[in-house]
């Protein structure tokens, strides 16, 4: 059983962690967690949802510890690493800069937010079943959802200025319907 689930607590690890290696713990904490629970499990809900809890909270254990031991070191070798990259024009570090600067509003999102955007646009759920796994109301899961993807989008256009001008288009949806109604009132006169 511990086989077959553990590529869906690595998944949902994935989405709670700081990088592959973290998330590698995580699942593997988790499925230690599940064979010393399952007695616990309540069959009033479905598996994935008790799944889901439990590796949630194992990744959230996780992160308060890893906050705790970041006050605690200067993290001067990574800054000097990073810094590093920020010379290098090649597309592999304008990638790699990329992902780190979504993964850095990724967790700048509140526990709400962050859940139903990595299950519904990361990992491929439904909202409807999104919001069975995490338990709540599925219009409640849609406005995390809106929110989420609305809080990431302002903040990385706000981080990245360049990317809010090679988008243009996307930052502002209103400004393209004032467009498309000034186009059609053109082609009416």
């Amino acid at each position: 059983m511990l086989a077959r689930i553990h590529p869906m607590l690595y998944r949902w690890a994935l989405a709670n962690a700081i990088d592959v290696d973290d998330a590698d713990d995580i699942a593997q904490q988790a499925l230690v967690a599940v064979y010393r629970k399952i007695d616990q499990f309540r069959s009033e809900s479905p598996l994935a949802v008790w799944l889901y809890r439990l590796t949630t909270r194992t990744a959230a254990q996780r992160r308060r510890t890893f906050v705790r031991r970041k006050a605690l070191d200067a993290r001067v070798h990574a800054d000097v690493a990073r810094r590093a990259y920020e010379t290098d024009p090649g597309g592999r570090v304008d990638r790699d800069r990329l992902t780190s600067l979504v993964r850095q509003c990724y967790d700048r999102l509140p526990p709400q937010q962050r859940a139903a955007l990595s299950l519904v646009d990361l990992e491929g759920y439904t909202p409807a079943e999104a919001a069975e796994l995490m338990e709540l109301a599925p219009v409640t899961l849609r406005a995390n959802l809106f929110k989420a993807r609305s809080s990431v989008r302002r903040q990385i256009f706000t981080l990245s200025p360049a990317l809010a001008e090679r988008f243009s288009r996307v930052v502002d949806p209103a400004q393209s319907a004032e467009v498309a109604r000034s186009d059609s009132n053109r082609s009416v006169t």
